[in-house]
């Protein structure tokens, strides 16, 4: 069993349309937990860092671009976990409509190598 405990802080800088992002986490869940707590390398909490630029380019309204990161820690020798990363394009249409897609790259997970892939979303609400 595990629980994470983080500190997150978050800066929109209007003049330079950045929206800045950190946060520490410390954990020691496997895959966000899905994989259980700790492991036979680790047992033990640790800091772990996530971070996020997007860019509001005032050229184009509605239009964020940006990237987030994630590191992970490495608590199992026989599922050695990746740090996490994407970069991604949204676009609000409207207040109640938009789209976005980010190329994703989640390295290792369980055993399965090299998981990356596209994604692409279209979100509506009233």
């Amino acid at each position: 069993d595990g629980a994470d405990v983080y500190i997150a802080v978050t800066k929109l800088f209007p003049k330079l349309g950045l929206l800045v992002d950190t946060t520490m986490r410390l954990t020691k869940g496997n895959q966000w937990g899905i994989l259980g707590f700790g492991g036979d390398r680790n047992d033990n909490y640790y800091p772990q860092f996530e971070g996020s630029l997007g860019y509001l380019p005032s050229f184009i309204p509605g239009l964020v671009v940006g990237v987030e990161y994630r590191t992970k820690p490495r608590n199992q020798n026989f599922t050695p976990e990746s740090n996490w990363f994407d970069v991604y394009a949204s676009y609000f249409v409207n207040k109640h409509l938009n789209i976005t897609a980010a190329y994703v790259s989640l390295g290792t997970i369980a055993t399965y190598r090299n998981q990356t892939g596209a994604y692409v979303s279209l979100q509506t609400g009233f």
